[in-house]
């Protein structure tokens, strides 16, 4: 999965709305869903979201679609997350 660099939230939020990102918060949780809007203070809102919420503080590589040892999962309709939380943000292909 490609990083993606948020510099300017409007273009950003243009070009990547619809697509399909993963955020990895600051937390060690990992956000995935389809990126519904992109606010001025780079706050994402997503839908159709799957988060990967650890089971314990063992350091573990990024979540992918098929593996979720380590990590509970919970779908949700729609979620925001304020962008102080948000450390990286992956393209899922």
């Amino acid at each position: 999965m490609p990083e993606l660099k948020t510099p300017d939230a409007q273009a950003f939020g243009e070009r990547f709305l619809g697509a399909v990102v993963q955020l990895q918060l600051t937390n060690g949780f990992h956000v995935r869903g389809a990126l519904a809007a992109l606010e001025y203070d780079l706050s994402f809102m997503l839908r159709d979201v799957t988060q990967f919420v650890p089971r314990d503080d063992a350091e573990r590589p990024l979540p992918s679609p098929e593996a979720h040892a380590g990590y509970d999962l919970v779908q949700r309709k729609e979620l925001l997350v304020p962008g102080r939380f948000v450390e990286r943000v992956l393209l899922v292909e």
